[in-house]
């Protein structure tokens, strides 16, 4: 694949701070090790510029520098202000797949990878398929399910007339990409489920994780102190319920004077506004604290180590890489029942598992936990192992090339 060059639709956009171009942490990761393995890589992706676009405080902390000196970035125009709407994002597409028609016809080589979920995505796989070039794509989340949590057009009158025909739309287009793909690398069960009886290959994809070996944290116990620090990392959105984590946090305090939670992730939004108001109304200000994001790296492992338990109370996930940050730093995790990570890890006896939506249940799991050193120590002990031997394995980046070398030859 050395003389090879491969065309990449992102699902994520980059960033301008005015020196540098910057991608999604991940995301900029795995389409980095991949690009080092061709001749070229061209990235199809928005550019959202400081100080130009208003959306670019959306997405500041994205970090990534691509390391490989072959990949070329394609501008497409996504850019947003107050004003966005849904009528603004229909009218950019025709704009939107001519430079992406374009690439495809222009493309020196047979391979077209697509990162869902975009209606530009899904674009570019039909577009490929037809044109003959060989389709690769890459999807983290069920499209359909995820729009409740992801539109952003407000008002019963837009939500009464658009909210349902969207969301049958997106799971009908994710249909359509799936079907063009003649090579799927899917995360999670429910996806798995869907499409591996589609035409060609579907996979389970290796997780995307920013861990390394030299980053585990070996310990047999937490909770050895009064002082007990619970900490959920995830973007504070409805989605993530972080309502219902700090109801059950109001329910402790009752028993437990000293127990803390540590909110990492973004909470620039509506929803986050109205958990620091919850918050404040439920006088928690002294037991709750949002940290806002923070990158991967020295002072995020920090404050794994420093924590007590891991609660992630998501309603939907494909399988989220926070799960293996705590595992990798020897914490006891509590998360929610949903089939995407139900399905994952419930043999291996590494978290205690809680139905969504359900305060009462948190409280209980945070309990136990506490409780029973016992039970701590087992899944701690589970985690650590469960995600030592994922790091020996294969991962993602060379998950794509070995597939793809194997079907070359």
């Amino acid at each position: 694949m050395k003389n090879t060059r491969i065309l990449t639709i992102a699902r994520a956009p980059a960033i301008s701070n005015g020196e540098k171009i910057l991608f999604e942490n991940l995301d900029g990761s795995y389409l980095d090790g991949i690009a080092k393995e061709f001749l070229k890589m061209k990235i199809v992706t928005s550019i959202h510029r400081k100080g130009i676009d208003e959306s670019y405080l959306n997405f500041k902390n994205y970090s990534y520098e691509f390391q490989a000196k072959n990949i070329q970035i394609v501008e497409i125009n996504d850019y947003k202000n107050n004003k966005y709407s849904l009528i603004n994002a229909f009218s950019r597409i025709p704009q939107q797949f001519r430079i992406i028609l374009e690439e495809i016809l222009a493309l020196e080589s047979d391979i077209v990878l697509i990162m869902m979920s975009t209606y530009r995505a899904v674009f570019a796989a039909v577009v490929a398929r037809f044109l003959g070039k060989k389709v690769i794509l890459y999807s983290g989340n069920d499209w359909a399910e995820d729009v409740d949590s992801t539109f952003k057009w407000k008002g019963n009158l837009n939500r009464f007339f658009f909210y349902y025909p969207y969301k049958l739309m997106c799971g009908f287009a994710e249909k359509i990409a799936m079907f063009s793909a003649h090579l799927r690398f899917l995360n999670g069960y429910s996806l798995m489920q869907k499409y591996q009886a589609y035409p060609g290959k579907t996979l389970e994809t290796k997780p995307l994780i920013n861990i390394k070996i030299e980053n585990l944290y070996q310990r047999e116990n937490t909770c050895s102190n009064e002082k007990i620090k619970i900490l959920s990392v995830a973007n504070i959105s409805p989605r993530k319920a972080t309502s219902f984590l700090i109801e059950a946090i109001e329910i402790l305090l009752e028993k437990y004077p000293e127990i803390y939670l540590d909110l990492v992730g973004d909470f620039n939004n509506d929803y986050g506004e109205e958990m620091i108001s919850k918050t404040k109304q439920l006088k928690l200000e002294k037991h709750i604290f949002f940290r806002g994001y923070i990158p991967n790296g020295k002072n995020l492992l920090s404050i794994y180590r420093e924590s007590d338990i891991f609660i992630l109370p998501s309603l939907s996930e494909g399988f989220p890489r926070v799960l293996f940050e705590a595992m990798s730093q020897s914490l006891p995790i509590i998360t929610t029942n949903i089939p995407n990570i139900y399905n994952r890890i419930c043999q291996e006896d590494i978290a205690y598992f809680i139905p969504p939506k359900n305060s009462s249940a948190i409280v209980k799991a945070i309990t136990q936990f506490i409780e029973d050193s016992s039970l701590r120590k087992k899944a701690i002990t589970q985690g650590y192992n469960y995600i030592e031997k994922l790091l020996k394995q294969e991962n993602s980046v060379e998950q794509f090339i070995n597939i793809l070398t194997a079907i070359d030859h």
